[in-house]
Parts: C-alpha cells; structure tokens; sequence
C-alpha cells in the first residue's frame, strides 16, 4: 500500500485485512508532491510514528524487515553508483510502460505485455543526478541494510 497522506487512516485495518488472508503487506511511502508539499520528505512526525507502529504490528518478521526500510528513505546521490533498479524492481507506469526506475532520464525496459520483458542480471549504473527512491538500491549500502533477506527462500523474488 503507498502510504498516501489522505489515505493513513486505513493503513492499519488494510494491513490486518491482507493479513488475516496470508498476504505480505508491504508499506510503500508516497513519493510525489501533495499539497504542495514534496514527499517522503513531508511526512509528519505523527505520521512517521503511525507509520512506524503499523510496521511493528506486523505479526510476519519478514513483513517488520521489509516495512521498517521505508524509514531509511531517499536522498542518496547515486553518481553513477551501481544500482539495483532495474534488477529486483522496475517503475510500471499506468499504460504499461516499465522503465528501471521512477526517474525520467533512465531506461525503459518495454511493456508489461512483452512476452520478452526481462529485468536486469546485476546491479547497473544509475543515470540519475539525484536518487528519489525510497530507499536507495544502490549496490553494496543496500545489502547491508537488507543483510540476508534477497537470500530468503521465502521472498518473493525466489518464490517467483
């Protein structure tokens, strides 16, 4: 669930709602500009708090691992770093454009109906001047804050 401002007060019945039917429910700060404030920088802190406590209600450790790294959001300048967009996410826009990221300067990968729609192999150099993802993916600061989770047999990444 993006955790658009106008829309936190359902984030916890929506939580236990997908919960309760065994699915990972993953917390994804809103990333854009709402009432003329530019988020995830604008949350509040009462917000960040709600936000916080939804992730520590979470009864699925992996959930808690997953959604306590919407705190660690944004602000890396990349600089051509190593990047893993494009390998373990990519940006599906509503005509079904993918592109690696949300940055309007990076590649697109094709439509989301291209039987030949593939992700990358390995991390590749960000293009973008200023990262705004929510949480930097860059190769080697991201592993060591998502330690073994890739690794998890019960990630979806190798579920899949």
């Amino acid at each position: 669930m993006v955790a658009y401002p106008p829309h936190l007060g359902m984030l916890g019945s929506t939580r236990e709602l997908f919960e309760s039917r065994g699915v990972l429910f993953k917390i994804i700060p809103f990333n854009g500009v709402y009432r003329g404030l530019r988020y995830p920088e604008a949350y509040t802190e009462a917000e960040r708090r709600l936000l916080g406590e939804q992730v520590e209600k979470s009864p699925d450790p992996l959930a808690r691992t997953l959604n306590r790294q919407w705190q660690e959001f944004g602000g890396e300048s990349p600089g051509g770093a190593l990047c893993h967009m494009g390998e373990m996410y990519a940006k599906i826009h509503c005509d079904g454009l993918v592109r690696r990221c949300c940055h309007k300067e990076t590649e697109t990968l094709g439509l989301i109906t291209d039987p030949g729609l593939r992700l990358y192999d390995e991390a590749r150099p960000c293009p973008a001047a200023r990262c705004a993802c929510w949480k930097a993916m860059k190769a080697g600061s991201y592993e060591a804050k998502a330690g073994e989770l890739w690794q998890s047999p019960r990630h979806p990444r190798w579920e899949a």
